[in-house]
Formats: C-alpha cells, sequence, structure tokens
C-alpha cells in the first residue's frame, strides 16, 4: 500500500465535520460533511470562506 503524497511543507489534513446551512425547509437546516482541509477541526462554511476566500468556487 503506497502513502499519500503530500505538499512539503504543509501538515497531513485531519479529518472533521464541515457544518453547511441548508436551504429548504426541513427539520434539519445544516447539512454537515467530512472534510479534509487545512483548518483541521468541525468548523462551518462561513469560517471556511472567512480563511481561504470564496471567489475561485463563484461561477460567474
Amino acid at each position: 500500500m503506497s502513502a499519500a503524497i503530500l505538499p512539503i511543507g504543509r501538515p497531513s489534513p485531519v479529518p472533521h465535520v464541515e457544518t453547511i446551512p441548508g436551504s429548504g425547509e426541513g427539520e434539519s437546516k445544516t447539512i454537515s460533511v467530512r472534510c479534509w482541509c487545512p483548518i483541521g477541526h468541525d468548523d462551518t462554511y462561513a469560517e471556511w470562506v472567512e480563511l481561504f476566500g470564496r471567489s475561485q468556487y463563484d461561477a460567474r
């Protein structure tokens, strides 16, 4: 089994949960997804946007 190749100088991503506000009506107003971003702990989408920006993902 081979190990994943990670960029030099960056810590290995730590699996955690990212919480995203849901849309529509229903019992759950949030969506939780598994995340491996550099934040490294449970976070919200808003925290991610604050740290990394969002412009690269806008389709406009």
